[in-house]
């Protein structure tokens, strides 16, 4: 049996308002929240933030002129409330760094 799916309406920090999907995985343990629900995508912020503080406190000793960083970040509701699912417990997070020194400078 395919998992209950709906869309969810999110607010984003200037005020547009986007929406999400929601699956309802009953295997989980997880539910839909009810419809009619709002939130507010500012809840991740300090999560997205931290993480760039991880990886900037990680390398900065290192010196690089050029710093880049790629990750993923699925939206799921908790409680009432969006938070940021970086990795499940059965599989793996990614976060991928790439770092370049400029010889001349």
């Amino acid at each position: 049996m395919e998992n209950e799916r709906k869309l969810e309406s999110v607010i984003l920090p200037n005020g547009a308002q986007i929406y999400i999907e929601a699956t309802d995985d009953s295997n989980s343990g997880r539910e839909l929240v009810s419809s009619g629900s709002v939130f507010e995508l500012s809840s991740l912020k300090e999560q997205i933030e931290g993480i760039a503080m991880f990886i900037n406190e990680s390398i900065e000793p290192l010196l690089p002129t050029k710093v880049g960083a790629k990750f993923s970040v699925e939206i799921g509701i908790s409680e009432g409330h969006l938070i940021g699912i970086f990795a499940k417990a059965s599989t793996k997070g990614n976060i991928e760094i790439s770092l370049e020194w400029d010889k001349a400078k």
